[in-house]
């Protein structure tokens, strides 16, 4: 049944990578949602023949600059081999790492501004560190992108709220549109 799906997943990719003009930029953070959808990527880009690769693609991470550095050496090393990968494989894939402002750091909202440690009610880390670079990046292309088609990992069944929220959102011919990011033109395919 797996393979069945994930032929599925990795032809619609296909079609939509030879079908639609708008570059792609995929959300990576190095956990299994996440890996599974650049592994989809890389495996899609690389079944294009060579002539056909002229899609913009774009990896990025966030470096939030408080995982423990074991994490954050593997994520560098996970991003340096899908550069070298790549490059060697005439991909036209680009890595980012993108890191928050230092007066948006972890540390300066903490011991400077006072903010308690996030919580579950009181997320502010995930926004001001993870969300906006990602933001400020996309903005940096809006020129000469106008739209882009944003791939993100999100189970549906990871938990009944983030379902709902998934259920919640317009769907166009497999893609939703983003709800956080400028341009409302930025449509999104997450994984299911």
């Amino acid at each position: 049944m797996f393979g069945t799906v994930f032929k599925e997943i990795r032809e619609s990719l296909s079609q939509l990578y030879k079908g639609d003009a708008r570059p792609w930029l995929v959300g990576f953070s190095g956990g299994k949602d996440s890996t599974l959808v650049a592994s989809l990527v890389f495996d899609t880009v690389q079944s294009i023949p060579v002539e056909q690769r002229k899609k913009e693609v774009a990896i990025v991470c966030t470096d939030t600059r408080v995982e423990i550095p074991a994490i954050v050496e593997m994520i560098e090393t996970t991003l340096a081999k899908m550069r070298k990968c790549s490059i060697e494989k005439n991909l036209n894939i680009d890595v980012h790492l993108l890191r928050p402002p230092a007066e948006q750091s972890f540390w300066v909202n903490i011991i400077g501004r006072g903010y308690p440690p996030p919580n579950r009610t009181f997320r502010w880390c995930t926004q001001r560190m993870k969300i906006d670079p990602v933001t400020r990046f996309v903005e940096q292309r809006m020129g000469r992108w106008g739209e882009a088609v944003l791939h993100l990992g999100a189970r549906r069944a990871e938990s009944a709220s983030r379902a709902q929220t998934l259920a919640g959102r317009e769907v166009r011919n497999g893609l939703t549109k983003h709800p956080d990011l400028p341009a409302s033109g930025f449509p999104t395919r997450s994984s299911t």
